[in-house]
């Protein structure tokens, strides 16, 4: 998004259709400095990706609304527009930040030129700083990829969620980065700096719910060798994450909803109640409101984690992100495998934008890091996607994500059996499949070297 301050209409309205027919730019109007100013402090600021401003302006002139949007966004790009061709001016402009300087009227070559650079100058600063996290999965806001309508929404309810100590319930499909958005919550929040503890509900064993997530006193049962604190004092202060919060037993709720209503838990073994301080984000891919109904929910602990509703879109609601999207998570990959700057042909593009994403978000990142180890250039093409992806266009995710034996067919489209080798590619596919593209993982599971995996997959099957 472009932010066009102007006090003249006429200018205002010309540079905007400008920008709107040659770039295809979404560009946000102010008439004066502090109308800007009001813009970069709301929750729109934060997809502001440029500031094409004037100089001479009442109430707050172009050099003002510099300096103070610079203290907001130290590396927001700004464009001096001017009718002066004073030479301090420009320096005085450069000096505090500004990266062009241009008088009026503007010419559209030169206008468009400046605009290009500083937009991918913008870029550029963006993806540094997300590198620079290495690969780690923690995000702000900011950082979340997507220009759809429908993710803004939810990324500025998450903004006012942050803001508060409110439990939050994030819904939406597998794979759409509930936690993501959780990480999120977190890192904006007066909780920043306290711990994140995240539980897989789905994941805990059944016999052992109550002492993961409340703890447990030494001798409380068979094999508690040792005293445990429990998710729920391991989060004092900050957040406790219940991913799959739908999988919870009854007796689990029971005391979860204590600690919601009184702050305090109960330790298997323990004589008396503890305090906790806890922040709790919950997410599900079950409708809770259908369990409650059936009975397999507590309505009150609902009722007290539905606190704020943050319901996460699927990939194929947003799909005009998928481009974007896909162009940086190919760009942390490659760096992440050492693979250096790749992209992405005009067929991979429509691909990309025409599948139907069944696991949404983490279906793409697996594609892609099969697809970057797999690659013999620095291109992927549509071919390089398709074939991961082949006989899965219509399949729903739980078919997707099935036992690794169901996914392998013994016979061709011809009807005859495959090749040994044709095979044994398969068995490759789905192995990394099974874990999400971890070589060293799936190498360990078929008994061979990650090398030997590496170079086997990179292997074109004879035909």
């Amino acid at each position: 998004m472009i932010l066009l301050v102007e006090d003249d209409p006429l200018q205002r309205r010309s540079i905007r259709r400008m920008l709107e027919k040659e770039l295809s730019a979404e560009v946000l109007e102010a008439s004066d400095g502090s109308e800007a100013l009001l813009k970069l402090k709301s929750d729109t600021g934060q997809d502001i990706r440029l500031v094409l401003t004037d100089i001479g302006m009442p109430v707050l002139d172009g050099i003002g609304l510099i300096k103070a949007g610079r203290k907001l966004f130290p590396q927001l790009p700004f464009i001096v527009l001017t009718a002066s061709e004073n030479v301090n001016d420009a320096v005085e402009a450069m000096q505090f930040g500004a990266v062009d300087f241009i008088t009026k009227p503007p010419e559209p070559a030169r206008l468009l030129a400046s605009v290009r650079n500083a937009l991918a100058l913008k870029s550029l600063q963006d993806e540094v700083g997300r590198l620079q996290q290495g690969r780690s999965s923690l995000y702000h806001f900011s950082d979340i990829v997507g220009v759809s309508p429908c993710l803004k929404e939810v990324c500025s309810l998450g903004r006012k969620a942050a803001s508060s100590d409110i439990p939050v319930l994030i819904t939406g499909e597998s794979g759409v980065g509930k936690e993501v958005f959780a990480h999120a919550i977190h890192l904006e929040s007066k909780r920043a700096k306290q711990p994140f503890v995240s539980v897989n509900c789905g994941a805990l064993p059944e016999n052992l719910v109550e002492s993961t997530l409340f703890g447990h006193e030494k001798g409380a049962f068979t094999g508690a060798t040792s005293k445990s604190l429990g998710k729920c004092r391991e989060a004092d202060g900050g957040v406790l994450f219940l991913d799959e919060v739908g999988e919870l037993k009854p007796d689990a709720q029971v005391k979860l909803l204590r600690m919601l209503q009184q702050g305090e838990i109960e330790p298997v073994g323990a004589g008396k109640p503890v305090k906790v301080d806890v922040r709790v984000i919950s997410a599900t891919n079950r409708s809770l409101e259908q369990m409650v109904s059936r009975g397999q929910f507590r309505e009150d602990l609902y009722y007290r984690l539905h606190g704020l509703p943050l319901h996460i879109p699927s990939l194929r609601e947003r799909r005009k992100d998928i481009p974007e999207l896909a162009a940086h998570l190919l760009t942390r990959i490659a760096y992440a495998e050492q693979k250096g700057k790749m992209t992405f042909s005009d067929s991979a593009l429509t691909w990309l934008s025409s599948y139907g994403w069944p696991g949404n978000v983490r279906e793409l990142q697996h594609m892609l890091s099969r697809a970057v180890l797999l690659c013999e250039s620095d291109v992927i093409d549509s071919a390089d996607l398709s074939h991961w992806a082949k006989d899965k266009l219509s399949r729903p995710a739980q078919q997707i994500r099935g036992s690794v034996s169901s996914s392998i067919n013994l016979e061709g489209a011809d009807g005859q059996l495959k090749t040994l080798e044709e095979l044994e590619q398969e068995i490759f596919e789905a192995a990394l499949m099974r874990y999400d593209a971890h070589i060293g993982r799936a190498a360990a599971a078929l008994g061979i070297g990650q090398s030997t995996l590496y170079k086997r997959m990179r292997q074109k099957p004879s035909s």
